[in-house]
């Protein structure tokens, strides 16, 4: 048999570190449809997970926020831009906050031309046609200009004495024009 005498108490502390775990974003979140104009701050991110570790099924509570929301993006970057989240966990004492990049589709503005109704006598070239849009419809410095529209109408300078319409077409980058088309009249002399 074996006996074991007590020797001594022996009291110690010992001082344990215990760091954040760093979890890993799983499935990405989504960002919801923006249109030109707003910004990041008006896409909600949904849907995404993150776990403790690689191939964990412990999902770590928190929720995602866009880095920057002040950013407005063109219809350009949509989808092929990314913008960084963070991911802030619910218990910020065990794991850290982590980020990541996602994208977001951006959509078209709608916007609306009015083309002014216009006049000409019979044998002479039209004139050059006119259309106006509410200044407050344009995001930022843009203007007219950047709708990049054509005005055209079926008549010319032979056409017969009547009225013609005057309608509109648009290679706008950020917008999506409709028309309210105009009329030419074309009179006798």
């Amino acid at each position: 048999a074996i006996t074991i005498e007590k020797v001594a108490d022996v009291e110690k502390t010992v001082e344990v570190i215990v760091t954040k775990a760093t979890p890993i974003v799983e499935i990405l979140p989504m960002a919801s449809t923006i249109t030109y104009g707003d910004t990041l701050a008006d896409s909600t991110l949904t849907n995404g997970k993150v776990v403790y570790e690689k191939g964990s099924d412990i999902v770590i509570e928190g929720t995602f926020a866009w880095e920057n929301a002040t950013v407005a993006p063109k219809v350009s970057d949509s989808n092929q831009t990314t913008y960084k989240v963070t991911f802030i966990p619910k218990d910020t004492d065990l794991y850290e906050a982590i980020t990541t990049e996602v994208t977001v589709t951006v959509e078209k503005k709608e916007i609306t031309a009015n083309i002014s109704n216009a006049s000409k006598t019979f044998g002479t070239t039209n004139p050059t046609f006119e259309f106006t849009v509410s200044d407050e419809v344009f995001v930022g410095n843009d203007s007219k200009t950047d709708l990049n529209i054509t005005l055209s109408t079926e008549a010319t300078q032979t056409s017969k004495v009547g009225t013609y319409a005057i309608t509109g077409s648009a290679n706008a980058e950020n917008y999506n024009v409709t028309f309210t088309n105009g009329t030419l009249i074309d009179q006798k002399f």
